[in-house]
């Protein structure tokens, strides 16, 4: 005989009071039922177990199939079915609610994991990649071709440039017999001793044929370097004495300017002033005049004149004579005789022409 199971071994459980909202009341919501619907399955099944499995309550054991014959022949009751399935509903729900929370959670943990470890993927994405290094070490070297010779178009053979050598200068011309190429300070072909000498221009009315060339000859004579001479220069232009404004000076070539200046201005005009101008010379303190005139005339009268001026105050001066054109052989015995024993020189215009042109 199967015993009626009592109120307090019965499945069924008190209904569950209302219970708060929020996460608390889940988590108990989900005990009650959890253990609500454990006791009343494990209930029923021992008692099913009992009558089925090998005792009664009385200690009487009962066939195992009379006993599932009598519970197959039993109607079965709702209440306990319905019991059953609301606690096993109840523990689903609940296991249901449980597994929501916690993937919930888990997804929420996830997203911030995952947004913190890309976050220095972005960081690092932001800095531009190194460039990479080409490496050299196993190309070959690049050969450069080496440039074919150009062959001309004219089929002839290229020369290679010749520098000319310097042209060779042309060593100066010697001519002694020219005043113009004769190397030393010289008046005429005269050459001008060491010490001081006075040069004496006659640039009068007969002068005009050669005046000219003997201005050239004159300057390019005072010009050569000489060792150890000093000059004065006077003209008689007009009866009158000029000197040169830097007398005494030394020949040297830097003097050709200043003498051709103060010497092409003079205009060869007039007569006169002979005596003026010896006096304007041996003045000068020079040793010995040259003399440079084309008076060829009236010289035997006015020797002794000359005598008497070429030793003044005991002083002996020496005198040499250029004879421009004809010449005048009263004044050459006296240049040439033992009292002066200086240099009596003959000059005709043509030859004195041709020196000048031989010199340019």
């Amino acid at each position: 005989m199967i015993r009626k199971p009592s109120p307090g071994s019965s499945g069924s459980s008190r209904p569950a009071s209302p219970s708060k909202s929020g996460p608390g009341a889940s988590s108990a919501g989900s005990k009650s039922g959890t253990r609500a619907g454990t006791r009343a399955g494990t209930r029923a099944g021992t008692a099913m177990g009992t009558r089925v499995g090998f005792t009664t309550d009385v200690g009487v054991a009962e066939p195992a199939g009379g006993a599932i014959a009598s519970i197959a022949q039993r109607k079965p009751r709702p209440g306990l079915v319905g019991l059953a399935i609301a606690g096993w509903a109840t523990f689903v729900v609940q296991w249901i609610v449980v597994l929501v929370i916690i993937l919930g959670r888990g997804g929420a943990t996830s997203n911030v994991t995952v947004a913190q470890a890309q976050s220095p993927q972005r960081a690092a994405a932001t800095d531009p990649a190194p460039a990479k290094t080409p490496t050299t070490a196993n190309k070959p070297a690049v050969q450069t071709p080496t440039p074919k010779p150009q062959t001309p178009t004219n089929n002839t053979p290229t020369k290679p440039a010749v520098t000319p050598p310097p042209a060779p200068v042309a060593p100066a011309v010697v001519d002694k017999s020219n005043p113009f190429l004769n190397p030393t300070p010289n008046v005429m072909n005269i050459e001008l001793q060491p010490g001081h000498t006075a040069v004496l221009l006659d640039s009068i009315a007969k002068s005009r044929y050669w005046s000219e060339n003997a201005r050239a000859a004159l300057v390019a004579g005072l010009t050569h370097p000489g060792s150890g001479q000093t000059v004065s220069l006077f003209v008689v232009s007009d009866g009158k004495v000029i000197p040169y404004g830097r007398n005494p000076f030394t020949p040297a070539p830097a003097r050709r300017n200043a003498l051709t200046s103060f010497l092409e201005p003079i205009e060869p005009v007039g007569k006169g002033g002979l005596g003026a101008s010896l006096d304007a010379a041996v003045g000068s303190g020079a040793k010995e005049v040259i003399f440079v005139t084309g008076r060829a005339t009236g010289w035997g009268g006015y020797l002794d004149t000359l005598k008497g001026k070429l030793n003044p105050d005991g002083r002996k001066v020496k005198l040499h004579i250029v004879q421009m054109g004809e010449l005048s052989p009263e004044l050459q015995g006296f240049i040439e005789g033992a009292d002066n024993n200086g240099e009596y020189r003959q000059v005709w215009f043509k030859p004195l022409e041709a020196w000048r042109k031989a010199a340019e």
